[in-house]
Formats: C-alpha cells, sequence, structure tokens
C-alpha cells in the first residue's frame, strides 16, 4: 500500500475515534437526561457554615480560619429539615483530611495511606450516604489541612443523588474535558502520521516526538478537569497521570522544538534535557517508592525540570536566530508565523493560569483553565504544520514512486525493462549464497524481420506487444518477466519445485501460441524460440552463467524452427 492511503486510512481512524469518544463523553448517561428528572431534590449547601464558637465559615478560604492550618478545625451546619431517600451528601475537598459526623455519630472519613504517587488529598471527590431520618440534624467536620503551603478548601457541596451530581459537573467542566481529548486524539494522529511515513531527510520535523509531547500534555490537562477521576473514582491513578505527564512531557518537547528550528545545538540541548529527565525520575522514583515520601514535596523537582526544558527552548531558538542571516530569519519568521503565534498564544495562556494561581489566596478550582485553550490553539496548528509537511513529503514520494516505475518499466509493452532485469537479477543472486536455487529463461521472437519487412514497423511493434502479452500471461504467473532487447526476452523463477512449473508455463506458452497460430488470418503468426537453465546444472553456479547457457538453448531452438519453416 502506498503512504497516501495509509495516510488518509490513519486520519480517518483518529477522527472516528475522536468523534465518537466525544459523544460518549456528551452522552445523556453522563451529562443529564431520566437520572436529572427521577430525583428532585438538589440542595446547595455551601453557605450557613460556621465554627464552633458560632464565626461564620467560607468553605472557599479555610486557611482563614483561626488556627488553621496549624491545628485541626471543626465546622458545622443544619441539614435540610426534608431528606429523599437515595440523597448522597456530594463534594469536593482540596488539600484535606477530614471526618464527617451527623450529630456525634461519624459516617465518613478521609485519611488516605501514602502511596506510590502520594496521598489524593490535591482535589478528590466525597459521597457520603444520606437518609431521610438525618434531616435536620447538625453535620459536622473535623478538618485537618494535608499540606501547610497549598490552600484548602471544601467546594460544590450538595445534597443530591450521586448521578445528578456528576452529571452537573461533566456539563460544567465538559468543554475542558473535550478539549483535552483532541489534544490527545491529535497526539495520536501525528504518531499514525509518524508510523505512515517515518523519519526522512524531506520530513525533518520530528513528528514522534511532538505526538508524544502533545499527548502528554493532554493527558495533564484532561486530569485537571477531573472528569476521569469523577467518574471512575480514581484519585490516585489521576494523580499519577498528572505528575508523570509533568515528568516525562519536557524532553520530547526540548527534541521537537529542536527538530522545528532546526537549532544547530539540538544534540546538546537533548542530552542536557535527557540527562535532567533522567536524574528528576531518579528523585522522584527514590522518593517516592524507597524513601516514601508525599509526591507533592517532590514537585519541586518537577517544576526545575520543566523551567530547564523552557530555557533550552528559548536557547535553541535564539541559538537558530543567530546562525541565519537578517534575510533567513526573515524568510523563518515568515514560514513559521502561524507557529509563533499559537506559541505566543500558549505562553500568555500559561502566564494568566499561573498569574490566578499565585494571585489568588484561595486557589483555583482549574489552574489549566486558560493553559487548556492556548495548548489546543498551538497543538492544532503544530498537527497543521505537521500534515501539511507530510501531505507534501507524500506527493513528492509518489511522484518518485511514478518517476522509479517509469524507469523500470518497457514503454512498449508495459514489463519490465533491461534496467528492471539487472536489478532482479542482483537481488537473486544474493539469496542464492544461502543454497538456494533459480530458473533463467530466454524468449526471441522468431520472423520479426519478416513481420517488419511486410507489414510496416507499426505491425513489427504490435507483434512485439502479442509476444510479450504472451509470455506474461504463461511464465508470469510463476515467476517475472523482461524485455531485454528489441525482439529478446528473459523470465525469471525462483523457488522449489522449478522445473515442474517450468513446464506448467510453457505448457500455457504453448497452448497460448497455438491459439494465435490458429486465429491468425492474413498475419504472421506469433512464433517464440525458448531455452531455460538451471543455476544449479552449471558448473560456477551464478545466475549469469544459468543465463548464458539458457541464451544458447534458445538460439539453437531458434535455428531448428527455422529449418523446419518451408515457405
Amino acid at each position: 500500500m502506498s503512504q497516501r492511503p495509509k495516510t488518509c486510512i490513519a486520519v480517518f481512524l483518529i477522527v472516528a475515534f475522536a468523534c465518537l469518544a466525544v459523544f460518549l463523553t456528551l452522552h445523556p448517561s453522563l451529562t443529564g437526561g431520566s437520572a436529572m428528572m427521577r430525583f428532585s431534590m438538589d440542595e446547595d449547601l455551601s453557605d450557613g457554615w460556621t465554627t464552633a464558637d458560632g464565626s461564620p465559615v467560607d468553605l472557599s478560604s479555610l486557611d482563614d480560619l483561626p488556627d488553621f492550618p496549624e491545628h485541626s478545625v471543626t465546622i458545622r451546619r443544619q441539614l435540610p429539615d426534608a431528606i429523599e431517600p437515595g440523597t448522597e451528601l456530594s463534594f469536593m475537598t482540596d488539600n484535606l483530611m477530614f471526618h464527617l459526623y451527623y450529630g456525634d455519630e461519624e459516617v465518613y472519613a478521609f485519611t488516605p495511606d501514602v502511596t506510590l504517587f502520594g496521598t489524593p488529598y490535591a482535589s478528590s471527590f466525597h459521597f457520603a450516604p444520606l437518609s431521610p431520618a438525618n434531616a435536620g440534624m447538625t453535620i459536622q467536620f473535623e478538618i485537618e489541612c494535608a499540606y501547610a503551603d497549598s490552600s484548602s478548601s471544601i467546594r460544590q457541596i450538595r445534597a443530591c443523588d450521586t448521578t445528578v451530581y456528576v452529571q452537573r459537573y461533566v456539563r460544567e467542566n465538559g468543554f475542558a474535558f473535550v478539549a483535552s481529548l483532541l489534544v490527545m486524539f491529535v497526539g495520536l494522529a501525528v504518531l499514525f502520521l509518524y508510523a505512515s511515513i517515518g523519519h526522512t531527510e524531506a520530513v525533518t520535523l520530528d513528528l514522534f516526538s511532538l505526538g508524544i509531547v502533545t499527548i502528554l500534555l493532554g493527558i495533564w490537562s484532561e486530569a485537571q478537569t477531573l472528569v476521569v477521576q469523577l467518574t471512575t473514582g480514581q484519585a490516585g491513578l489521576a494523580r499519577a497521570l498528572e505528575y508523570l505527564s509533568l515528568l516525562f512531557a519536557p524532553y520530547p518537547l526540548v527534541v521537537f522544538v529542536g527538530s522545528l528550528v532546526e537549532s544547530p545545538h539540538r544534540k546538546r540541548c537533548q542530552q542536557v534535557a535527557l540527562v535532567a529527565t533522567l536524574i528528576t525520575i531518579g528523585i522522584v522514583g527514590v522518593g517516592t517508592a524507597v524513601l516514601g515520601i508525599d509526591m507533592h514535596y517532590l514537585l519541586t523537582s518537577i517544576h526545575v525540570l520543566m523551567a530547564l526544558a523552557a530555557a533550552l527552548t528559548v536557547y535553541q531558538i535564539v541559538a537558530r536566530a543567530r546562525v541565519v542571516g537578517h534575510d533567513d530569519t526573515q524568510k523563518v519568521l515568515a514560514e513559521n508565523r502561524l507557529v509563533i503565534v499559537g506559541f505566543l498564544v500558549f505562553i500568555t495562556c500559561g502566564l494568566i493560569d499561573f498569574y490566578r494561581f499565585i494571585a489568588s489566596n484561595r486557589g483555583v478550582s482549574d489552574p489549566a483553565l486558560f493553559l487548556r485553550c492556548g495548548l489546543l490553539f498551538f497543538v492544532i496548528i503544530l498537527a497543521q504544520r505537521a500534515f501539511r509537511l507530510a501531505v507534501a513529503y507524500v506527493t513528492r514520494a509518489n511522484r518518485a514512486d511514478v518517476i522509479e516505475m517509469m524507469a523500470y518499466t518497457d514503454t512498449l509493452t508495459g514489463i519490465g525493462n533491461r534496467s528492471a532485469w539487472h536489478n532482479m537479477c542482483t537481488a537473486v543472486s544474493e539469496s542464492l549464497h544461502d543454497g538456494g536455487d533459480a530458473l533463467a529463461c530466454a524468449f526471441d521472437v522468431n520472423f520479426l524481420k519478416r513481420v517488419n519487412d511486410t507489414y510496416g514497423h507499426a505491425a513489427g511493434d504490435a507483434h512485439i506487444q502479442r509476444a510479450a502479452d504472451t509470455i506474461n500471461r504463461s511464465f508470469g504467473v510463476e515467476g517475472s518477466c523482461f524485455r531485454t532487447g528489441g525482439d529478446e526476452f528473459c523470465a525469471l523463477i525462483v523457488g522449489e519445485n522449478l522445473m515442474e512449473r517450468y513446464e506448467m508455463c510453457r505448457g500455457l506458452l504453448e497452448t497460448s501460441l497455438a491459439e494465435q497460430c490458429a486465429a491468425a488470418e492474413g498475419e504472421e503468426p506469433l512464433s517464440l524460440a525458448v531455452g531455460c537453465a538451471l543455476v544449479s546444472e552449471t558448473a560456477e553456479r551464478t545466475l549469469d552463467a544459468a543465463q548464458e547457457l539458457a541464451d544458447q538453448r534458445m538460439y539453437a531452438h531458434k535455428r531448428s524452427m527455422k529449418a523446419e519453416r518451408t515457405d
């Protein structure tokens, strides 16, 4: 299959997969439907919370509580006076450990053990049971800060059915989730494109690193939406994917940027990024698996790695700009205008989210809100650039295939020419070193001069075409056929049972010649002299020797056929 169909098929499959995933994501079972009608109770319990001494509490800024986060604090409020069956207390927490009480009875607690990827304190969903018997009771949270260096909060606390809660959250964060999916699907499409065309001199853009970094950034962006965490309940897995994507993304990003700008220091920057990545992986691996340190406290090493990758990226761009002249710089800028715009948009969105996170003393519910949009915009531009280059390469490759086919095809008969015959002989000769065998066949058209003299050269060309078609329909069944001269043809059969296959082909040839002779009226009937020889029956055991022997036998056959001709 040529490159173009494979590329088209890959892109079609990725687009179909993306459409199916988006459809499933937006299915009524997640975005709303019958469950919204079946359960009527859906009450927001975010307000009305107080401390033990009656002071009001803002759940979105628990760090403002007295003695918090140094000490645990108890907050409380009254449950609704009426609670329907099937209702649950659904809410999110950020950087909190807690015990939940209805009255004096503990009904839920969140104090998970440290796992390989730390504890899932960052953002977690919780669903505590409620029953009509709990109506009007006092609900109490005994909260403790998980990380003193992070903001703590309780968000989206509601008394409703779990399905309704999930559907509302998915609807509110559906765009962010779908945008993250699209980023990952674009990365997969780029990887399929790389698999289709590979890495060639014609496509200097490193499609493999682009696909990998796009998928990793999409995974990180998706993890920030918490949709998969909510629908699967796997908070630890979601956190692991988030950290791992941040850990492994910097290196392919440096590799891709180096290929994009064709930096003169590309290899050196890649080596620095690789060493830094391996060191960071070692720090994180030893810290979590051996020392049992919470991953939260190792994020600084990942942030340092990301800062180094950003510095190497800028360094490669500057180094490239310094190497090329002013005119070349203008040309590069013109060719990469959209890429530069996309990169600036991506960086601007990242800075906006960074400012939101730093400036807010209450934290932000989605630290990748703007960055996700900038990432999607940038990735789409990069993918467009990659696909445009790939299409140009495929077009050139197809043209090269056509040129190559023309170079090895006989223009009159449509079968292989002398160059194709020599290439085939070279390939087969290499395989004969392992003890294989081959059968060389030689053909010559008899009485072609009589056809040219009697009917003209056009009739002679038609006679040669009939000869080529006859040979190809008989010996082409088991081997490959070539025109090596004006009226000279060759065929090559390789493998096993060579003489049996030869006799079958010879039978097909004789049958076809007899049919043509019977049908010829007022024309010179087609007549072919044939000779064959096995490589194994020559003293040299070479294909050249077999071809020479086949020619000798063919000419002997030709002399005998002429001697039998009386007219």
